[in-house]
């Protein structure tokens, strides 16, 4: 009998930003739409919206050309939304004709035998009044304190709380 076993390499890093709410605060939204990995958002009395991400790269062996720094926070942002998503050369995306869909076209190109995954956690602090979009499909879920502008959460495979 041949036994097969697979070696899991980790790599971290946290990764913090500021981000200024546009306008209105009542007509903003902030959308943050994860794939694998929670968020948790709470809310407080300032007025930017504060992010800490930790990323986690998981990759078979040392052969894997993936690396953390592929693993990017990406910011987009528009007159009344500022939304973040997650880039990686393997990914391909495609926007929907609404900016604030979460029902994004992710397609995961296979280079050269690459072998990983990746998760992102996402602690957020929200200025009070602001309205949020935020979703996640795997591995974590999506936990909202004390917000009190609208509030859109998903979650596919996990608590919404």
């Amino acid at each position: 009998m041949t036994a097969w076993s697979a070696v899991w390499a980790q790599q971290s890093e946290t990764v913090t930003k500021s981000l200024t709410v546009k306008g209105d605060q009542k007509d903003f939204w902030f959308c943050l739409c994860n794939i694998n990995g929670s968020i948790e958002a709470e809310a407080y009395d300032g007025e930017t919206i504060e992010i800490s991400l930790e990323k986690r790269l998981f990759k078979r062996g040392s052969s894997s050309e993936a690396n953390i720094e592929d693993l990017k926070m990406e910011v987009l942002e528009g007159e009344d939304y500022t939304k973040v998503m997650m880039t990686h050369p393997s990914y391909s995306y495609s926007e929907p004709s609404d900016a604030l869909d979460g029902q994004w076209n992710w397609q995961r190109k296979r280079r050269g035998g690459i072998e990983y995954d990746y998760e992102f956690h996402y602690t957020l602090k929200i200025p009070r009044g602001l309205n949020v979009k935020l979703s996640t499909i795997n591995e974590g879920h999506v936990e909202i304190k004390n917000i009190d502008g609208d509030i859109y959460a998903s979650n596919v495979n996990g608590d919404v709380s």
